[in-house]
């Protein structure tokens, strides 16, 4: 997958379903954006329908073969390139294990001036992986960004948030964008496009054909262990409370102060 024109690639994660959509099925599809990569698509998107601008727009999906369904999507949206990087022994890797592969994944795709990420994913929450492809990378900088103005030959130029104030700022290539902004509605897509999207070649990049050293790859290249996963809360026991004024307040004064006991026990 070459391309002589400057390459940007957007990463894109992939979030269960369920975790954004909770009370409904999205598309009957079992991956959906992560907001704040959903939001940068679109922007850039935006850029490329401008004549002016001349770049490659190239989305990277970390995950399983379910999650092509998010690269055709974002080529629906109007990318031009999308890739899956997938193979099995990633499966566990942590945020150090992530960014080596997505740095060996960049790498491969060649010509690269600017990496975009989201600040941050709804279901990891650690922000850590931007700074992390940054380091690996050896770009100069990691820029902050609510929004991408102009993407030039040699440079960037975007709008971010100091306190209160909106500032405009230029960054000189190559760079890494946290992505600041997010979006959380899907955009409704013509027919045409998603018929044009689903014949469009997804590259797939595995172990093999990125040079990848396993050692540093899922739980053996992992710094961090997971010792416990709690995917939902036990439900408290309904009361029903029956009885005059006095009576039911009486009972929501036990409850309260049972609860209160438990807490403090529980924090020793």
């Amino acid at each position: 997958m070459e391309n002589e024109r400057k390459r940007v690639v957007l990463c894109i994660k992939p979030v269960k379903t369920e975790i954004l959509f909770q009370h409904r099925g999205e598309d009957g599809e079992p991956f959906q954006m992560n907001p704040y990569e959903l939001k940068a698509l679109e922007n850039l998107v935006e850029l490329k329908k401008k004549e002016e601008e001349n770049f490659c727009l190239t989305c990277i999906c970390m995950g399983d073969r379910k999650a092509e369904s998010i690269l055709r999507r974002s080529l629906a949206m109007g990318a031009d390139e999308g890739v899956l990087v997938s193979d099995s022994i990633f499966a566990g890797s942590d945020t150090v294990a992530t960014t080596y592969i997505l740095q060996k994944a960049v790498e491969k795709l060649g010509n690269v001036k600017m990496v975009v990420c989201g600040v941050k994913t709804i279901d990891g929450e650690t922000g850590q992986v931007p700074l992390g492809i940054c380091e690996r990378l050896r770009f100069p900088s990691a820029i902050n960004a609510n929004e991408i103005l102009k993407i030039k030959d040699k440079s960037v130029i975007y709008k971010y948030q100091d306190g209160k104030e909106k500032k405009t700022m230029e960054s000189k290539f190559p760079v890494v964008v946290k992505y600041r902004d997010f979006k959380m509605d899907l955009p409704m897509l013509p027919l045409v496009a998603i018929k044009k999207a689903k014949k469009k070649e997804i590259l797939l990049l595995d172990s093999k054909n990125m040079d990848i050293d396993p050692k540093k790859c899922g739980i053996k290249g992992s710094k961090t262990k997971v010792t416990e996963i709690r995917t939902k809360y036990k439900k408290k026991e309904k009361i029903k409370i029956q009885g005059n004024i006095q009576e039911m307040i009486g009972v929501i004064v036990n409850q309260l102060s049972e609860g209160e006991g438990k807490r403090e026990e529980s924090f020793g």
